[in-house]
């Protein structure tokens, strides 16, 4: 996969909030199912209410996200043979350990160039809540069945290089931002404690507020973490 620069802007058809471009992409309306992403990849999945096949860590979803963030994702353990702890609308997939990425591929002709990748750091114990970005120049392989789909541009965000789930949009920074100004993001939520955010100073980060106001508002009734902006460098 090659590296290039791309101005965004080439792209700002597809710049728009997923609720719009699942309207505006109707006939690819299946991509935005993270169960069927993951049964097109191979993973070992199921909806809610299907046997679970052994007892082991899975992560649990909802088949549909268009608001993003991650929000009521989970890992549980759960035991085989179980069909009543994942609820209906939801599925269940095997967890992936390692490295998270979130990688935006653009087409040029038939071939797929990375415009932005950054690996970003959770905890399995809060899947949504980020504690840092950093670009990075190990770029996961576009799969072969997400390179087909014919559309200008591709966000695909990994574990390692399993495909978790797909958008058609230019997503440039962590905060939603496109310009190529930094390396690292340090997203700061209302629990951080004052000494990390001094030691963050001394380091010499420097403060940004969300670039966004409404950033989201669509998700506010399942998003239980407060963002307060970001250090960066």
């Amino acid at each position: 996969m090659e590296g290039k620069k791309r101005n965004v802007n080439d792209l700002d058809d597809y710049d728009l909030e997923e609720r719009e471009l699942y309207r505006k992409l109707p006939h690819l309306h299946k991509w935005w199912n993270k169960l069927y992403l993951a049964e097109t990849m191979g993973y070992s999945c199921g909806p809610g209410a299907t046997e679970i096949p052994e007892t082991k860590e899975y992560v649990i979803r909802p088949i549909y996200n268009l608001g993003g963030m991650g929000i009521c994702t989970t890992v549980q353990t759960l035991q085989k043979g179980d069909i009543s702890s994942v609820p209906p609308g939801y599925f269940w997939c095997e967890y992936f350990e390692g490295r998270h990425f979130s990688t935006t591929y653009y087409k040029e002709g038939n071939n797929w160039h990375c415009l932005h990748n950054w690996q970003g750091w959770n905890d399995k114990s809060n899947v949504v809540k980020f504690t840092k970005w950093k670009k990075s120049n190990d770029i996961p392989t576009l799969p072969q069945p997400l390179a087909e789909i014919d559309v200008p541009i591709i966000n695909v965000e990994y574990k390692e290089n399993n495909p978790i789930e797909i958008h058609f949009r230019p997503s440039g920074n962590p905060d939603g931002t496109s310009d190529d100004k930094w390396n690292e993001y340090i997203p700061i939520w209302q629990d951080t404690t004052t000494e990390y955010k001094n030691t963050l100073v001394e380091q010499g980060y420097t403060w940004i507020d969300n670039p966004f106001e409404d950033w989201y508002e669509d998700i506010e009734p399942y998003f239980k973490e407060s963002r307060l902006g970001y250090y960066v460098r």
